[in-house]
């Protein structure tokens, strides 16, 4: 397994478990997801289209991560928002961006709704 020790971790829970995407030298790494409990599996999972930084990510209803706006490489301030469907384990396309573009923001879900504050 890669050594994750000097990298930039993100992360959101989704039910029992947690799911993070690492950032290492300008390169995203797969999606991992460790749980449940005590047991501490790690499962690699797709890895993302682009490359970000800085980004913020929120579990919506358990089904979806969003992975939210942050820094491309040239450290470019980035509105797109990546979706990434935990059960098919894919990047889904065509989600809107933000209205303003966001880097160290913060993202949360509530009812049908992701809500994207600060940065």
């Amino acid at each position: 397994m890669a050594d994750y020790s000097s990298n930039n971790w993100f992360s959101c829970p989704v039910g029992d478990r947690m799911i993070f995407q690492v950032n290492r030298a300008f390169t995203a790494s797969r999606m991992l997801i460790v749980g449940p409990g005590d047991n501490f599996v790690v499962e690699q999972r797709a890895c993302p289209d682009t490359y970000r930084d800085f980004l913020c990510m929120a579990n919506y209803k358990g089904e979806t991560c969003f992975v939210i706006g942050g820094e491309d490489e040239d450290d470019n301030i980035l509105s797109s928002v990546a979706r990434y469907n935990i059960a098919k384990d894919k990047w889904e396309r065509r989600t809107p961006a933000l209205k303003v573009a966001r880097s160290d923001a913060a993202a949360c879900s509530l009812g049908d709704c992701v809500f994207v504050f600060a940065g």
